[in-house]
Formats: structure tokens, sequence, C-alpha cells
């Protein structure tokens, strides 16, 4: 799909998980999708320091993000899957979150 759509010269790309295609690219303006430390860990690895954090929920939320800040002072995150108006301040007062994405605006 990125090959299809390159020509287009979006700002950026972004995925639900890690796509290693794309990742072998080395496309700089590319926002991989992760939930795991493992995950996050392989990312940043690689020199990607902005990163999807979905579902992010059901794979611990505001409470994961905040516990691995100290861990990876340099990722900043993107939560997206399971956001709304409840738990949206959680997500944003955390220094490691830039925004958040979400589709239920009620």
């Amino acid at each position: 799909m990125y090959q299809k759509y390159v020509h287009n010269n979006f700002d950026f790309y972004i995925s639900p998980g890690i796509v290693p295609e794309i990742i072998n690219l080395g496309i700089k303006n590319y926002i991989p999708g992760a939930e795991t430390i493992s995950e996050f860990n392989m990312l940043n690895n690689k020199g990607y320091k902005l990163i999807k954090f979905f579902p992010s929920i059901i794979s611990g939320g505001p409470a994961k993000l905040k516990a691995i800040q100290s861990i990876y002072k340099g990722l900043i995150f993107i939560p997206t899957g399971g956001i709304n108006q409840e738990n949206i301040k959680d997500f944003l007062a955390l220094d490691n979150v830039i925004c958040v994405g979400m589709s239920n605006f009620d």
C-alpha cells in the first residue's frame, strides 16, 4: 500500500502494527504501531522515537505508558484504541504522549 501512495507525498504514514517491509525501506516519516515492551525496544533500537500505541486500553493503557516513561525516555506515543472521554485526560497528562487517536467523541 505504501508503494501505491508514496507519490502523494504524505507528511507521515502510520500503521496499527509493525510493518517490517516499511521498516526495511528506512522510511523516516513512518509511525509504526506497537503494544509490547519487546516491540517498543526493537523500534527504539531501529531509531523510531514516535510510536502508535495500539490497542492502548487492552494493552495496559495509561498505566503502562507511565510505567515505561523512565525506561524509554526518548519514546513518544500516540495511543489509540479504547480512548474515550473518561480516559483521554489520563493519557494526555503523560509526558510521553504527544496526542491520542479516538473515534468516539460522545
